[in-house]
């Protein structure tokens, strides 16, 4: 259901109090003083004539308008926090705590090994073992 536009009542000009006969006959003055189009016309009537869509349509008619008063407090803290944090705290680390790869580096030591290489092909490579240095320090107590 389109909120935008107007409604099924405004289209065929009557209150939500009107009954069957007097949709039919304002269907009628509305394709015949043709200010909006025949098919919206007969869309606004199938809407009010559907017990469903009708109560939809009234429940809208009697909502209070919405305004943006209670945006504004409900995002009032959110406001006054910076959107990004400041640029001047941000620091590069140096260039040797980077990872560098290089594909060529990748592309050896993941390739298929060779048919005859057997085992020692298989093993994973040096650079990709794990070693004692990614343990964390355990103090050993005495």
């Amino acid at each position: 259901m389109p909120l935008s536009g107007p409604s099924p009542y405004e289209i065929l000009g009557i209150d939500s109090s009107a009954g069957s006969a007097e949709l039919k006959a304002a269907q009628a003055r509305a394709i015949r003083a043709r200010k909006h189009r025949p098919n919206e016309v007969a869309q606004a009537a199938a809407a009010l004539r559907n017990p469903e869509k009708r109560l939809e349509w009234d429940l809208l008619e009697h909502l209070p308008a919405q305004t943006s008063a209670g945006l504004d407090e409900a995002f009032a803290p959110v406001d006054a926090e910076p959107p990004l944090p400041d640029p001047a705290a941000f620091t590069m680390p140096p260039a040797a705590d980077l990872l560098v790869l290089r594909e060529s580096e990748l592309t050896a030591d993941w390739a298929d090994p060779p048919p005859e290489a057997g085992v020692e092909a298989l093993r994973v490579p040096a650079a990709y073992q794990a070693g004692t240095a990614v343990l964390p320090p355990v103090e050993i107590p005495e």
